[in-house]
């Protein structure tokens, strides 16, 4: 009977032996399925951070276009209310100048008015202040964010220490959200939808920036 049992025994150990290399079998499967998983893991991230670049270069041309856009038509986008000044862009950069040659504003705020996306100049077609020349400097994106917004504000108070009378605006394709155009419109910055112009009298704005 003992020997019966031993025999049973090494049956069993060659049993467990058996299930033992069936076990280290399935580890190296699982090894190995965890490398997959790693390869598929760095390829997803390699396919991740191509679609961020393509989202931000796409991003980057759209806003690109709305500046094009905005400086193309901008006659027209602002010509019921502005006639754009004969001299232009070149008397702009003569009186920026000026200011800094004569210490009215720093060369970090030349370099602030020099990314603005928009400078222009116009003299004012109707109302109380018709005839009088007024410098729009403006912030356009695809989708409007907070941060054209305080860009457009903070450029605006340079442009008025270099001596012009200078007005916010914010412009593009659409808003960010309602509420954001409600408080810009509030600060007295000009928006833009599509081109379409708010607010629609300029008076009471043009009066609030006069210097």
């Amino acid at each position: 009977r003992f020997e019966q049992i031993d025999k049973r025994f090494e049956q069993i150990d060659k049993r467990f032996e058996q299930v033992d290399k069936r076990f280290e079998q399935i580890d190296k499967r699982f090894e190995q399925i965890d490398k997959r998983f790693e390869q598929i893991d760095k390829r997803f991230e390699s396919l991740e951070s191509r679609v961020e670049s393509l989202a931000t270069d796409v991003g980057t041309i759209k806003g690109e276009q709305r500046e094009m856009f905005y400086r193309t038509w901008a006659a027209s986008i602002f010509g019921f209310w502005l006639k754009r000044h004969a001299d232009g862009i070149e008397e702009i950069w003569d009186r920026i100048n000026k200011a800094y040659d004569q210490g009215q504003i720093a060369k970090e705020g030349v370099q602030r008015l020099r990314d603005a996306d928009l400078l222009w100049l116009g003299i004012v077609r109707r109302g109380k202040f018709a005839g009088q020349e007024v410098l729009l400097v403006g912030e356009v994106s695809w989708t409007v964010s907070q941060r054209d917004v305080e860009r457009a504000l903070e450029r605006t108070s340079i442009a008025r220490k270099a001596g012009f009378w200078a007005v916010p605006f914010a412009g593009g394709k659409e808003w960010w959200d309602e509420p954001l155009k409600k408080s810009a419109l509030a600060q007295g910055v000009v928006c833009a939808e599509d081109g379409a112009i708010e607010p629609d009298d300029w008076d009471e704005l043009l009066q609030r920036w006069r210097p």
